[in-house]
């Protein structure tokens, strides 16, 4: 759309004139990640769509934070200048907390649970079978995904991934739109693709990037419970 589009080519201007400029090179690649990853196809479905329960309504606390994401700014105006969990710079990344390798026991584990359990919990208003982090589907290794879908006759063995497309980590490939929840996509597969062939599964991927956009595999999967939904209800 225009807006996307407006967004694309700020990104552009902004590289050429940093360029000309002599800036930082990684202050250039983090803010030139940060503009491709809102104007990814779908990134902002999540603040446009108009909410159908009150559970789904953004409080403004909230709906502050992502504007402030968006537009690169820090969460808070006020902010301590280390993590207090691995003692990383907050000044050189305002948004470390999103990737914190040390908080991923904590709250990163549960923003990603809640996604889990909402895939769980909606797959199974529409008549699917859902089992969360199926046990003893793996004979040699004990290896189990987030979510088992059983869709009439289809098995469905899916894993879930965030990933923060600014972070050191993955500002490099973020370069290119989508390519960290794709690169996040193909890591899952090669880590539960035998296992899927041995329950006779269908593996998805569901990555969803921290501005919004979901991987194709997990677009995929929304459709399809969409379309068991309409057969079924």
């Amino acid at each position: 759309n225009k807006f996307d589009s407006m967004l694309l080519l700020a990104r552009n201007k902004f590289r050429y004139s940093c360029s000309i400029a002599g800036t930082n090179n990684r202050y250039i690649d983090r803010t030139s990640a940060r503009l491709l990853a809102v104007s990814a196809p779908g990134a902002s479905n999540w603040l446009k769509t108009i909410p159908s329960l009150p559970s789904h309504v953004l409080t403004d606390n909230h709906y502050q934070l992502a504007m402030r994401l968006r537009l690169g700014l820090p969460a808070f105006n006020i902010m301590r200048q280390y993590c207090g969990a691995c003692k990383s710079s907050i000044t050189t990344d305002n948004w470390h907390y999103l990737s914190c390798a040390k908080r991923r026991k904590n709250e990163l584990n549960m923003r990603h649970d809640q996604v889990n359990r909402a895939l769980a919990l909606y797959s199974l208003h529409v008549g699917c079978v859902a089992r969360l982090e199926p046990s003893s589907l793996s004979d040699d290794n004990g290896l189990r995904p987030d979510l088992q879908l059983i869709m009439d006759q289809y098995n469905k063995l899916i894993d879930v991934t965030i990933v923060h497309p600014t972070c050191p980590s993955h500002v490099k490939q973020a370069q290119t739109q989508l390519k960290t929840a794709q690169d996040a996509c193909e890591n899952k597969t090669n880590k539960y693709i035998k296992l899927a062939q041995q329950q006779s599964a269908d593996f998805v991927p569901f990555a969803i990037e921290s501005f919004g956009s979901l991987s194709d595999s997990a677009t995929d999967l929304i459709n399809e419970i969409s379309v068991f939904a309409s057969e079924h209800l």
